[in-house]
Parts: structure tokens; C-alpha cells; sequence
């Protein structure tokens, strides 16, 4: 896909926004165009204003509740809800798929009698087995989030079991990131997915313009998110927005994998000065510990 003048992107979830960056920084006018009130659905509420500030920084016009009903000559015509439509102007159109679908129509699943998802995934236990005697299957056509490092998971828990070994693909956390302006990145629960599942959960948050290190670097337009357990203390998820997230959301998922409680995450001493410390900030608020920075 060669650069545009100027284009269109239909959709509001992580793959739309990651073109949308892309296109924009290398020169191309582009509208994002999504149904909906909001960006990324996937992602914690709490990180959707940094997300849209961030977009509307770099130059990406944002259409919601916005539908696309033709192609014109001069780019793309959206009906606005109860406004008038409108033209957007557009060289190239970009339509991100929302969800993606297996491509196994020409496998002959069939004719092993390979369980399948109604949607079309393939079914596998924790060992990746399908339901074919010697048949493994990993990644995108297994049912779950589409994340290479997740795939890459899998095959390696697929070829230790073919290999004889003991493996089971069992993660309490599987790190999820978006290549935004800025970043972002997330593992585990959210506040309000927390309380669906009956956790009386507890929210800190450390913004990055308290960061000694985040000043320096012109990142301090971000923030770290710890959600917990009030009753146990155990953490539960943790969000990132802004430069280096996807670098810093792996130690978070360390914590969750093993069960990490606030107290041991506040009191695991972090290098000084470093974004790394947000984790540690954010533990300190929410248990109430001495921190250099006062609650929002």
C-alpha cells in the first residue's frame, strides 16, 4: 500500500487507528471514520481520551457515529446520523475489517471432522490438540485475541507436546498494544470488566507529567493504571498510554502471571529516573503509601 495525499479509514478499533498513524506520519491527510462514540472498543475507557487527544495532535480527523454509504470521485460519502452527510476527501479508502475470520475454507477440515467454532475458528484444548487425532493448531484460526506474540505462544507449547513434553497454553495474561499516538498498551482487567466478574475493584493512576524522565523525553502527555482487588490487594490489570508502553506492559504481565499483590509491586525498587517507576507510583497511591505525587 503506497502513501496518499489524503485517505480514508473506515473503523475505530486498534487496526484502524494503527493505519491511521501510519498514513498520517508519512504524509497523507487522513479521516478515521467509525460507527460509533468512541475509538478503540477493545481498550480500557480510562485511555480513550489520551488516544483521541493523541490523533487529533498528530493531524487524524476523527468522523463518529459516522456510516459510509458510497465511493465518490472525489473520495468517500458518510451519512453523520441525523446530520446532513457528508463528503470526505479521499484518494485512498482503507476499509479495517473489525474482526478478522479464519481463513481455512481450503484445509478440508471437513474431512477429518475437525471440531470448529460456529464462526469458523478451530476448536483446540490447552495442549493446542484439535479434535484430530496428531493435528495442532495455533494462532489466528483458533478462537482468542489475534496477537502475534500470543501465536507465538501457542506453537510453542503445540511442539513441546509433539515432542513428548508436558505444556499446556494456560496464561492468566496475554498483553495487548496498540501502536497509537501515542502508544498503548494493556494486560488483565479493567475497572468495569473487574466488577462484572465481582471484584470490588480499586483504580490509582500515576500521569506520566509527574515523571521526571517522561518531561525529558516530551512523553509526560501519558499514564500508568493499575486496577485491584480491595479485598485481597491483588492486582488485576494494568494500562499504559504514551511512549514505550508496549516496552513497559511486559513487566506488568509478569506481575499478573504471578499473581503479584499492590504491596509487591510498590514495594519492588525500580531504577530512578525511569517511565518504569509509573508501575510502582501507581501501587503507592492506591495503597496509600508516601508518593512524590498527590492523587488527581
Amino acid at each position: 500500500m503506497g502513501t496518499a495525499s489524503s485517505a480514508a479509514d473506515v473503523g475505530a478499533h486498534y487496526i484502524a487507528v494503527e493505519l491511521a498513524v501510519a498514513l498520517r506520519k508519512l504524509g497523507s491527510a487522513v479521516t478515521l471514520v467509525g460507527a460509533g462514540r468512541h475509538l478503540l472498543p477493545e481498550v480500557d475507557a480510562a485511555l480513550i481520551p489520551l488516544a483521541e487527544r493523541g490523533l487529533r495532535r498528530l493531524g487524524v480527523q476523527w468522523r463518529r457515529e459516522a456510516r459510509p454509504t458510497e465511493l465518490t470521485e472525489a473520495g468517500l460519502r458518510v451519512a453523520m446520523g441525523d446530520a446532513q452527510d457528508e463528503d470526505v476527501p479521499a484518494e485512498l479508502v482503507i476499509v479495517s475489517a473489525a474482526e478478522r475470520v479464519p481463513n481455512v475454507d481450503e484445509l478440508g477440515l471437513d474431512l477429518v471432522r475437525m471440531r470448529q467454532h460456529d464462526e469458523g475458528f478451530i476448536l483446540v484444548d490447552e495442549r493446542q490438540q484439535t479434535s484430530a487425532a496428531g493435528v495442532y493448531a495455533v494462532g489466528d484460526v483458533t478462537p482468542g485475541a489475534a496477537w502475534a506474540h500470543r501465536a507465538y505462544r501457542q506453537g510453542k507449547v503445540a511442539a513441546e507436546v509433539i515432542a513428548g513434553r508436558p505444556a499446556a497454553f494456560d496464561p492468566r495474561a496475554v498483553p495487548a498494544v496498540v501502536l497509537g499516538a501515542p502508544e498503548l498498551a494493556s494486560v488483565g482487567l479493567g475497572e468495569e470488566e473487574a466488577r462484572t466478574l465481582g471484584y470490588d475493584p480499586v483504580v490509582s493512576r500515576f500521569p506520566w507529567a509527574a515523571s521526571g524522565r517522561a518531561l525529558t523525553l516530551g512523553a509526560e502527555d501519558g499514564q500508568t493504571l493499575v486496577v485491584s482487588d480491595r479485598a485481597s490487594g491483588v492486582a488485576l490489570g494494568v494500562h499504559i498510554a504514551g511512549a514505550g508502553a508496549g516496552e513497559l506492559i511486559g513487566e506488568a504481565a509478569l506481575a499478573l502471571e504471578m499473581g503479584a499483590t499492590l504491596e509487591d509491586v510498590a514495594l519492588t525498587i525500580h531504577p530512578h529516573p525511569t517511565r518504569s517507576e509509573g508501575l510502582v507510583e501507581a501501587g503507592e497511591l492506591a495503597l496509600g503509601l508516601p508518593t512524590h505525587v498527590l492523587p488527581a
